[in-house]
């Protein structure tokens, strides 16, 4: 499944570049956002000297 609409996908994006360039820096914003906010909540986790985010156990 993923392949057909990757396939697709490809086809549009190769040839509209404006949706490409659109479908880009949406993903491309929404995917950097989800992956700082993981690390954030990563190094949150591992070090004891940074904030707590208010979930789990307080200390």
């Amino acid at each position: 499944m993923v392949l057909g609409i990757s396939f697709f996908a490809t086809i549009l994006v190769v040839n509209v570049p404006g949706i490409g360039l659109l479908v880009g820096v949406l993903g491309g914003g929404l995917l950097g956002l989800a992956l700082n906010a993981t690390t954030m909540r990563f190094v949150a986790d591992i070090d004891s000297t940074s904030p707590r985010s208010g979930r789990g156990t307080t200390t």
